[in-house]
């Protein structure tokens, strides 16, 4: 399955969840954060270490590659000489910082091997920090269809905690979706166009040709999605079906994707530039097995 473009929201609480969450196992504590035009990590504790404060920032993305810089190191509310930064990173438990030094003050995360063994691929295309938000901008998102999953050891999971996502789906993507999760040879379409509706063309449904159908959305309540089905272009002339009624719960399409725990909020759902922008609020997710990274399948 793919997805053209996504756009994240995440608040200093959600980074803060995410980061707590990631550094238990290595028993270190953060107490707060503070986002504007750098990010600010406050109170890390780790041993010997309390009251050390964090600011860094955020250069550039290239090639799904993060660059960071450190601004500044205090120690309850003093400046710490960034040439100190030696000694402060030989004590961290987080391989990552120790290996990926770009030059003494700026660190490069690189996304390609962190996401390698998972079920997704994606391209960074930017990301910006500004007044608690850090907002991320990601093209050309590919899920891999696999059945084989490997179970994390431990607390193990990828989870998520985020203010805001935006998706938008282009004719292609509900395409993939359509080939993804409608696996049989009984049903074929020959393409869709996105604008105001979702124009499905040239459906055969066991050798029957049906003809073409829209799909509007008429109302979205509590994550039930109301559409109206219209059948256009009837092999019978003349012919036309409209105003058929369809309720979509969306959390049973979620369903289908069964290693993954998404608890979420639909807020709106809207045709805009030739594409479907969903828009979700407080999206959590709860990854707790990860597919092996054998047998992958790209589904364009």
């Amino acid at each position: 399955m793919k997805l053209s473009n996504i756009s994240i929201t995440i608040s200093e609480t959600d980074l803060l969840d995410i980061l707590k969450r990631a550094l238990t196992s290595k028993n270190v504590l953060i107490e707060d954060i503070k986002i504007n035009k750098s990010i600010i990590i406050k109170n890390i504790r780790y041993k010997i270490f309390k009251n050390i404060n964090l600011d860094f920032k955020i250069l550039k993305v290239l090639e799904n590659k993060i660059y960071v810089e450190i601004n500044k190191l205090s120690f309850k509310c003093m400046s710490i000489p960034k040439t100190f930064l030696d000694i402060f990173i030989k004590f961290i438990p987080i391989e990552f910082v120790k290996e990926n030094r770009k030059n003494r003050y700026i660190f490069i995360f690189d996304l390609n091997e962190h996401i390698k063994n998972f079920n997704t691929q994606f391209f960074i295309r930017k990301i910006c920090t500004n007044s608690g938000f850090i907002n991320i901008v990601a093209d050309e998102i590919f899920i891999k269809n696999n059945t084989n999953k490997l179970k994390q050891k431990g607390r193990g999971g990828l989870f998520l905690r985020l203010t805001q996502t935006i998706l938008k789906l282009s004719g292609d993507d509900i395409m993939s979706f359509i080939r993804d999760f409608i696996r049989t040879d009984s049903v074929m379409i020959s393409g869709i166009d996105v604008s105001q509706a979702v124009y499905l063309k040239g459906i055969i449904v066991n050798s029957f040709e049906i003809g073409d159908v829209s799909i509007n959305i008429k109302d979205l309540k509590e994550n039930l999605l109301y559409v109206q089905l219209k059948i256009i272009n009837s092999i019978f002339p003349g012919v036309n079906i409209e105003h058929i009624p369809i309720k979509i719960f969306v959390k049973d399409i979620l369903k289908s994707l069964n290693n993954l725990n998404l608890d979420l909020d639909i807020n709106s759902v809207r045709f805009i530039d030739d594409c479907i922008e969903v828009k979700i609020n407080n999206l959590n997710l709860d990854m707790k097995k990860l597919p092996s990274n054998s047998n992958n399948i790209f589904l364009k």
